[in-house]
């Protein structure tokens, strides 16, 4: 006998669910919060998502695969590596960006801070979607270094490691200082790449 079917848009649903737990934090939000967001009843979010944790996890991996699928699309569409990197991290001091939006961090930075003491292996996952961050950045200073554009004695994995530190720096900051008072510190920051 098969079940029934699912009666809402997972996709959908794992995005609201995404960005409450980005605006409260794990611990933060209950689940009626996700209840109320994702517009499911208990025994929906029970049954697709198996618990809180369940959203969680599941919420995180898709945040991962769009922000990746962005990023290399970008990467793809621009002509320049790194004109595409810097520009990626001149949108963190971007003023069109809702103060909301700033306030809010990285997502992945933020879960790995929470589930430090909390949970080993959503930290774990949150550090591994970091980790695929930097290895897309050290793609494309690789491939920025083949045509030229970067120093030959460069070393990219060095170079993706301190940008990736950038970014974490550069989430936090945002929550202190205006976007005004951000673009010294990127642009200073990203000398590393000319």
């Amino acid at each position: 006998m098969a079940g029934r079917p699912k009666e809402f848009d997972e996709v959908d649903a794992l995005s609201r669910a995404q960005e409450l737990f980005w605006r409260q934090g794990y611990g933060a939000t209950s689940t009626e919060d996700l209840l109320a967001a994702m517009g499911l009843r208990k025994g929906s979010l029970y049954h697709t998502f198996g618990s809180k944790r369940g959203v969680f996890v599941q919420a995180t991996k898709q945040f991962g695969h769009e922000f990746l699928r962005a990023l290399r699309q970008a990467l793809q569409q621009g002509s320049d590596p790194l004109e595409v990197l810097c520009q990626t991290f001149r949108a963190l001091a971007d003023p069109s960006h809702a103060a909301a939006v700033a306030a809010k961090g990285c997502y992945f930075g933020n879960t790995l801070v929470e589930m430090a003491t909390l949970d080993p292996e959503m930290q774990h996952l949150a550090a591994q979607g970091l980790m695929a961050v930097e290895q897309v950045f050290y793609e494309a200073l690789s491939q920025a270094q083949q045509a030229g554009q970067l120093s030959q004695s460069a070393d990219p994995r060095a170079l993706a490691r301190y940008l990736i530190n950038l970014w974490n720096g550069l989430n936090i900051s945002r929550r202190m200082y205006t976007p005004q008072d951000l673009i010294p510190i990127i642009e200073t920051g990203l000398q590393v790449l000319v």
